[in-house]
Formats: C-alpha cells, sequence, structure tokens
C-alpha cells in the first residue's frame, strides 16, 4: 500500500494504474452486458483493420466494397490511419464481437487517462473525483464507448492545449503529427486550438509564443504529407467535409445522413444539460472574476497563482463557449468536445477557489470529504451504469449477420448488393465482407459519383418512390396518388406500377440483384410484383424503444 501511495504522486504512473483499472473494467462491463457491439462506425473500422492484416495494402489501393463510389481512375482508394492499425491487434480475437468490445474498452480508458494525465500535470485538486466524474456520466458512456477515431483525438485536442500553454513546442509538434495521422478530417483542430490558446495567452501576458505556430504548422503539414493527394488534399478535404456537413444537416437530405452532424437543438436540452449549464455559467463567472482580479493585483490572486493556470483557466472558458455555439450552429460533432472542455473548467474553478480562500481549502481534505463526495458520485455513476448496461444488453445484430449470411449463400463473390439504407453498410461489411455494396459510409458521395443516380436513390429511400427528377418528388407521389388518381383501383394500379419501376431501377440502374432493406414499407411495395422476385426472406425484430423495424433480403429473377 505504501508502495501505491508513493508511486501515486508521480503523475505518469497514477495514470497508467488508472488506465489499466479503467480498460479492466470497461472490457469485463461491455462483454458481459450480454448484447452485441452498439451498430456504428466501430464495425466498419475494425473489419476494415482485419483487412489490411489478411490482405495488406491492396485494401487502401482497391476498396472494392462500395461499387458506387470511386475515384477518377475508376478505383475508390480509402486512407488508412494510425487508428486502424492500433485496431489490428483486436482482430485477432477469434470472437470478433468480444475484440471489438475490448477496442471500445481501451480507446475510451485512454480518453480516460489523457484527462487525468493533464490535470494532475495542471494541480487540479481532487483531479480522480473530476475524472471519475466524468468517466462515470451517460454521455460518456453513450458517445465515447464507440472504439471510433474521435474518442483519443478528443484527449489529442486537450493535450495539445496544454503543451501550446506551457510553451512545450517540440511535445506539441508531436502531438499534432500524432493527431493528423489518427484522425485526417480534424486537421483544422490543432491550429483552432493553437487560436485560443495564444489569444488567451495575449490577453493576460500581451504577447504571443511563436514557436507554438511553427509547431502546429509543421505538425499539421508533416502528418498531412503521409496521406496520398498532398497538399491538394488540405483544400479537398475540407471540401468534403463541407458538402457532407451541408448535406446532412439541410432540409433535403433529411435522415439520409448521420445524425451525430446534425446541430444541437433546444429540444435535445435535458434536466441533466441544464444543472451542467448552471455550473458551467458559475465557471464563467469564476473566469471573469479571477482574470481581473489578476490584472487588479488582487493578493488573493497575484502571486499565488501562476500565469500558465490563468491563460488555461480562460483559454478553456473561450474554447468551451466556442464549441458549445458551434455545436449548435455548424454541427453536432463539435459536442463530443464539449463535455471534457466542462470537466476540465470544473476543475480549474474549484481548484482556483481553493487557493484563493474564496472557498474553505479545509472542508475538502481528509476522508470525511473522500465519503462524501464518493456517495453521490457513486449514485450518478451507477445510475449512468445501469442505464447504459440496459441499453447494451439489448443491441442485437444478430438479423442483419443472418441477412448477410443469407445473401452471400445465395451470390457469387463480389456480387453487388442494393442497400435501401446506407447506414447498415457497416454492419453488413463486418458480417459479409465477400459481396460489395450500393453505398455506405456518406450517402453524399454517391452525388459526386452519379446526380442521377443520387436523386433516384434519395426517393428510393424517402419516399419509396421511382422518380427521374433531380430533386425531391415527394409531392409529385403526392400528386400522383390523392390528386390524378380518385378510385382504390387506380391507386393500387399506380402503386404495382412503381413497385415495378423500383425493381427494374435497382437491376438495371443500380446493377443489382441482391437487396437488403429495413423499412417495412419499401418491403410491401417490392411485394406488390412478387412474380419479379427470385427468393426473399423477412426477419421481424422490435427495436428497443419499441419502434417496430423489418430487416428482409430479397433475390430478384
Amino acid at each position: 500500500m505504501e508502495i501505491l501511495k508513493r508511486n501515486w504522486k508521480k503523475p505518469i504512473i497514477a495514470t497508467l494504474i488508472l488506465f489499466i483499472g479503467f480498460f479492466v473494467a470497461l472490457s469485463f462491463f461491455l462483454i458481459f452486458s450480454g448484447g452485441d457491439p452498439r451498430p456504428d462506425d466501430h464495425y466498419f473500422h475494425f473489419k476494415y483493420a482485419e483487412l489490411l492484416r489478411t490482405e495488406g495494402w491492396d485494401v487502401v489501393e482497391n476498396f472494392r466494397w462500395i461499387y458506387l463510389h470511386s475515384g477518377p481512375d475508376g478505383v475508390h482508394h480509402y486512407s488508412v490511419s494510425l487508428f486502424q492499425f492500433f485496431l489490428i491487434p483486436f482482430t485477432y480475437f477469434e470472437d470478433k464481437f468480444i475484440g471489438i468490445h475490448v477496442a471500445d474498452a481501451f480507446f475510451a480508458s485512454g480518453l480516460i487517462a489523457i484527462i487525468y494525465y493533464i490535470m494532475r500535470r495542471e494541480k487540479v485538486q481532487h483531479a480522480l473525483f473530476f475524472t471519475i466524474l466524468f468517466a462515470g456520466s451517460t454521455f460518456f458512456l453513450n458517445r465515447f464507448l464507440l472504439g471510433r477515431a474521435f474518442v483519443l483525438m478528443v484527449g489529442f485536442v486537450y493535450l495539445e492545449m496544454h503543451f501550446a500553454i506551457r510553451k512545450k513546442y517540440t511535445s506539441l509538434f508531436f502531438m499534432v503529427m500524432i493527431h493528423i495521422l489518427w484522425h485526417q478530417a480534424t486537421y483544422f483542430m490543432p491550429i483552432l486550438v493553437l487560436c485560443f490558446v495564444e489569444i488567451s495567452r495575449y490577453v493576460v501576458e500581451k504577447k504571443v509564443f511563436l514557436k507554438n505556430f511553427f509547431a502546429v504548422v509543421l505538425g499539421t503539414l508533416t502528418g498531412m504529407a503521409f496521406f496520398p493527394g498532398f497538399p491538394g488534399s488540405l483544400i479537398k478535404l475540407l471540401k468534403q467535409i463541407l458538402i457532407i456537413k451541408d448535406s446532412t444537416t439541410s432540409n433535403s437530405m433529411g435522415t439520409m445522413g448521420g445524425s451525430e452532424m446534425f446541430t444541437k437543438s433546444t429540444a435535445s436540452i435535458s434536466a441533466g444539460h441544464i444543472i451542467a449549464g448552471i455550473v458551467l455559467f458559475a465557471c464563467f463567472w469564476a473566469v471573469v472574476y479571477v482574470y481581473y482580479a489578476y490584472k487588479n493585483e488582487d493578493p488573493r490572486v497575484k502571486g499565488i497563482i501562476k500565469k500558465e493556470q490563468i491563460i488555461w483557466f480562460v483559454c478553456l472558458s473561450f474554447f468551451v463557449a466556442f464549441i458549445l455555439v458551434a455545436s449548435f450552429m455548424v454541427t453536432g460533432r463539435f459536442f463530443d468536445f464539449a463535455f471534457p472542455g466542462f470537466v476540465f473548467l470544473a476543475g480549474c474553478t474549484f481548484t482556483i477557489l481553493i487557493k484563493t480562500n474564496l472557498i474553505d481549502a479545509q472542508a475538502f481534505e481528509g476522508k470525511y470529504f473522500a465519503i462524501i463526495s464518493c456517495i453521490p458520485l457513486f449514485c450518478v455513476s451507477a445510475f449512468s451504469f445501469f442505464s447504459v448496461y440496459d441499453n447494451a444488453s439489448s443491441y442485437d445484430v444478430a438479423p442483419i449477420k443472418a441477412s448477410a449470411d443469407w445473401i452471400n449463400e445465395r451470390s457469387e463473390t463480389s456480387e453487388k448488393v442494393f442497400l435501401h439504407n446506407w447506414s447498415y453498410f457497416v454492419t453488413l461489411f463486418f458480417a459479409n465482407s465477400d459481396n460489395v455494396y450500393s453505398m455506405g459510409l456518406e450517402p453524399t458521395t454517391l452525388k459526386t459519383y452519379n446526380e442521377d443516380l443520387y436523386w433516384k436513390y434519395y426517393n428510393l429511400f424517402k419516399s419509396v418512390y421511382y422518380c427521374e427528377n433531380r430533386g425531391d418528388c415527394k409531392d409529385e407521389l403526392y400528386d400522383e396518388l390523392m390528386v390524378k388518381r380518385t378510385s382504390s383501383d387506380e391507386r393500387n394500379m399506380f402503386k404495382k406500377e412503381n413497385s415495378k419501376k423500383i425493381i427494374n431501377s435497382i437491376k438495371n440502374d443500380f446493377d443489382a440483384k441482391l437487396i437488403f432493406s429495413d423499412s417495412r414499407e419499401f418491403n410491401g411495395v417490392l411485394l406488390l410484383n412478387a412474380e419479379l422476385i427470385r427468393d426473399y426472406k423477412i426477419f421481424d425484430v422490435e427495436k428497443n424503444e419499441g419502434t417496430p423495424i423489418q430487416f428482409a433480403v430479397f433475390q430478384l429473377k
């Protein structure tokens, strides 16, 4: 015990111990939850890492599993990142679901360790308390147990902030380079963080640290140089991000884009958000007070709080405020950075209030504080864990896997499959990489590939209607059904003709005879012309929230 206490005082060793503890705990939590890994992009990344291990670099040069998505040379190149290489060891698990669970736990534990390490380096009082508060939150358990690149990338961003404030420009350079190699699409984040750091430094000290600028720029360029197409890839990638974001959040796209891209709305605000908002508001007021006390050379602040701590405090407040605004106005993905920033800000506020004697330090020391603080912390964490456990135990990808097996048994290698809902590509690809699929990852790439085909798919997905116009044909469908046709016989005839056009379009336009669908309506429309279908199977499933869905697979004649 004495050895543990002595080593716990060393931030690196304490961080390593914390990482191992959370890694073991989260692995057991996920594996023994009784459910499959949550359907999300980690299925794709895991399978991609496995293919990198088994097939080598050819997977990168010729990503053949999405046939309506290719480059100018007719071949689709899917970039590989450092993240996928880190996933490779987990693909050796015989049970791939366990491999995904363990990988999810590994990356989530890594983020927790980074949060704790930064708090220790920034001398945050009771850093372990705030770290457990972060790890025990429902947001962490719902969002950061997905085993995707953004999980550790969030930690990298705050490490970059820490290194920049402390003027550790060499560490900053390598951190930025690793960040870019890990998650290329967020190459702009280190530059954004640096701007907030140096603005905060100027506010406090009336000067900037130019070596940080060189470190970030060189780190970004070095990282991007490892990817093909550099330096043109900088502009190209930014355009792709803007196109995907704009298409996803626009009214025309609706649910065709990833839900995490949608901006946050006031309707998504919960009671927990309100409580967090009140605490955050108090933290902002504390920032204002400490800054003005420092500027006015208040003896409670001047000489007691170091400049770097005040810069960190001010920078966090600027950054968190920006992230919250961006989450509501730009894209919801910014919100991933908000909660860690909120915990950092709360920890810094608490520390400064103690150091300036604005609150009694003795009241937060000793075993009594440990007991009093652990009770509510345990209750909140337990509630979050049980809530997430209930959800985790309900995830069941067996119907999707059964659908993939059904398709595989009735098809040749590399035979094409039409997906009614593009988002199921990740799980189908994981379960069956022998076939290729019409689209996946981002549906907007189909628009670049073939705009006419994109709008045909759009209307099949949104309205279950065959339309050759470039645009949303919802009004045209209403006009055909409700205005032009007055009798039920006429409408039934129109529906049957529409069904035939959809089947022919899938065969001719999308060049596929195999279909996977999760839409009861779409399945019903196809079956209006059952004579055109060679074979099919339907899997009825009830989602956890009670919304009935219907997985179905079809083989056309």
